[in-house]
């Protein structure tokens, strides 16, 4: 056998994309990086959504995420709320914003300077104010969870989409965020 002979293949190797050959954090490292992306969101969201509560500095914790299939989740939500699905992260990821009516009018109420106590009973419509203060809250947060996925480096210039709300409805279902069964 001569070993200065070259070899030529018989057909062209495979090409993998990236998300196929790489090897993602271990359970630990995906804990640890989960850990510190909802400990950056809630300091955003504390320094971000202040202002829109009379000044007052918000204490606030992300928690566990939990498992749920997208029925689930539309059950949890309910059959009205003010929603909104947000572009969030660096590519663009959409993310589902629920707020009950009560929750809504208590917010306003707060950052009206009440005491955030919702007294009486929820309206079948959410007031025009409260669904002002919704749509601001959503932009923010969408922001904020854009940012809290960069941590301290700075977004790629002009490769990441813009945090936004991309659409509202009172009926989850309707905005279908995710399928039924996933």
């Amino acid at each position: 056998m001569r070993m200065g002979q070259s070899f030529a293949a018989a057909r062209p190797a495979a090409l993998h994309c990236p998300e196929l050959i790489c090897r993602g954090p271990r359970p630990e490292e995906s804990a640890a990086l989960l850990a510190a992306w909802r400990r950056d969101l809630a300091r955003l969201l504390a320094d971000d959504l202040s202002g829109l509560l009379s000044g007052d500095r918000l204490d606030v914790s992300v928690s566990e995420p939990d498992r749920l299939n997208g029925a689930e989740a539309l059950d949890r939500i309910g059959q009205v709320a003010a929603n909104s699905l947000l572009r969030v992260g660096a590519s663009g990821e959409t993310a589902l914003l629920s707020f009950d009516f009560a929750t809504a009018i208590a917010l306003m109420d707060r950052s009206f300077g009440g005491d955030g106590r919702a007294t009486g009973p929820v309206p079948d419509v959410l007031p025009r104010s409260a669904a002002l203060l919704v749509e601001e809250a959503a932009t923010i947060i969408a922001g904020a969870m854009t940012r809290a996925s960069f941590g301290d480096m700075p977004p790629p210039a002009g490769g990441s989409p813009r945090p936004d709300v991309i659409v509202r409805s009172e009926s989850a279902g309707r905005l279908k965020p995710f399928d039924v069964d996933a």
